[in-house]
């Protein structure tokens, strides 16, 4: 069995990876992934983390989406769309296993032009 494998098999058995694994980004860098009112991102990723209803890898990818979300606009030197996409793509890979395939980042971004403000509508 693959290190990929037992990875995967321990996500959806729900082994206790959380003891030894590195310490979580969202602790260490702070701001881009807490709000003003002192929430934080991981609190809402751990919350997801811990839905048993859920197969494990939909809770990781999950995870992985609401992480990029929260942090999306806010980290600096990370385009916008950047993280709206990855968290798209987090997202598909929940759902179908698989990641999206290079094209359509390339549409993705096309669509969103870098500098679109909220009253633009995005072209369909």
């Amino acid at each position: 069995m693959s290190a990929l494998d037992e990875f995967e098999e321990d996500l959806i058995m729900g082994t206790d990876m959380i003891e030894n694994s590195t310490p979580s980004p969202t602790k260490e860098k702070g701001g881009y992934y807490k709000l003003a009112s002192g929430a934080e991102c991981i609190d809402l990723v751990d919350d997801i983390a811990d839905r048993e209803n859920l197969p494990g890898r939909v809770r990781m990818y999950a995870g992985n989406a609401v992480e990029y979300l929260w942090r999306c606009g806010k980290k600096p030197g990370v385009d916008w769309r950047e993280d709206l996409f990855k968290a798209a793509n987090e997202l598909c890979r929940a759902v179908t296993g698989s990641f999206m395939d290079s094209k359509v980042k390339e549409t993705f971004m096309a669509r969103f032009p870098r500098d679109v403000d909220r009253d633009t509508e995005v072209r369909r």
